[in-house]
């Protein structure tokens, strides 16, 4: 996916991922910018907080 993901109030951004699946995440603002593998198996995180942008 590439495009534009709104950020709330609270400054976190909500992406939903199907499920079972890897993904290699990039995040950039600006000059910003963090990147991280995320699964989506049974057992794995559905909240990922630690991507800051640097």
């Amino acid at each position: 996916m590439t495009g534009s993901v709104p950020v709330y109030k609270n400054d976190f951004m909500y992406l939903w991922l199907p499920r079972d699946q890897t993904f290699q995440v990039k995040i950039t603002h600006d000059d910003n910018e963090t990147e991280t593998e995320i699964l989506t198996f049974k057992d794995d995180p559905t909240c990922i907080t630690t991507m800051q942008l640097k």
